[in-house]
């Protein structure tokens, strides 16, 4: 008698270790209509688990699963409130989190006078610019035609003028010349579309973002917003983004270890009352600064490397 009393003490006192569960993810063999808790049975979407996971309840955990192939999109983690002895935890898995999404060789078009450039039509053009997409990735390796997102107005080439590699916006139609022996099908051309990779919005508390890298995003690989306490992230990185590696505002509080920032137009940006502690950052080739603070916040550095030429300090600094 005294134990079944026990038990339904604990029941009552205890309920969110009952409730905790991980999820399982996988971008091509996973199906959201499962229920996410094997390997066997994995989610195919990332926003499909963190539905699944309940609010302050225990310990939830997601896990990318390996795949060949990059998961695509945001992970948008919002209104989640965890205790601080048993944050929810997004577990990257060493996958590539990308922004950009390929376009079929079969959409492309040779143009009439050119037997190396192809064209890609339905591109709404502003002047050079295009409000669907941002930059342009080939093989692999993005193509920012010297532009960043603060340079966005510099005009790019006529078609003539293009060199192998290059793009060009003329007329509602994209223009790449092919590299010397490549085809369209070889080049693997994919269009970025997406704005951020890992986003933390609004009143955010206990949650660590580990083992994931992102890159080819319009805006940022990992962008803080809002009101974020206790944000724990390590083993990323964030690299070739139109923006930033990593941004922060409004009163985000993180601490940031094992990262890698690089060739992004900004490595890290944080602005408003957001605070920081960051261990091993290393930090090169971005276009614009390598960091850059600004309002009141305070941000701490430990065994970080910046590879830089400009250095934008205009808040309060340390480093060990």
């Amino acid at each position: 008698m005294r134990k079944l009393q026990l038990k339904r003490i604990l029941w009552v006192v205890f309920p969110g270790v009952l409730a905790a569960a991980d999820y399982y993810v996988h971008n091509l063999e996973g199906r959201d209509d499962r229920d996410g808790l094997s390997p066997a049975t994995a989610l195919h979407t990332v926003e499909a688990a963190l539905a699944r996971c309940q609010l302050g309840e225990g310990q939830d955990r997601v896990f990318l699963l390996p795949s060949h192939e990059p998961y695509r999109g945001t992970i948008l983690i919002e209104n989640k409130g965890y205790d601080p002895e048993a944050p929810l935890v997004i577990d990257g898995g060493g996958n590539w989190l990308v922004g950009s999404v390929p376009v079929s060789p079969g959409e492309w078009k040779r143009d009439a006078g050119h037997m190396d450039i192809y064209f890609l039509e339905g591109v709404r053009d502003n002047q050079g610019k295009s409000d669907d997409f941002f930059f342009v990735i080939i093989n692999g390796v993005a193509q920012m035609m010297g532009r960043s997102r603060l340079q966005q107005d510099i005009a790019t080439p006529e078609v003539d003028d293009l060199e192998p590699g290059e793009w060009t916006i003329r007329s509602g139609r994209l223009y790449v010349r092919l590299r010397p022996g490549f085809s369209i099908r070889d080049s693997q051309i994919e269009l970025v579309k997406t704005k951020i990779g890992v986003h933390v919005a609004g009143p955010v508390n206990s949650v660590e973002i580990r083992n994931i890298r992102t890159k080819f995003f319009w805006a940022d690989g990992f962008g803080l917003h809002g009101q974020g306490q206790d944000i724990r992230i390590h083993e990323v990185e964030g690299s070739y983004n139109w923006n930033q590696g990593i941004s922060s505002h409004g009163s985000t509080r993180y601490v940031l270890r094992d990262a890698v920032f690089l060739g992004n137009m900004e490595g890290l940006v944080n602005v408003h009352h957001s605070e920081s502690e960051n261990y091993q950052v290393l930090q090169a080739d971005s276009w614009n600064w390598e960091f850059k603070f600004r309002d009141p916040g305070h941000h701490r550095f430990f065994d970080s490397f910046f590879y830089t030429t400009v250095l934008i300090n205009s808040t309060s600094v340390s480093r060990v």
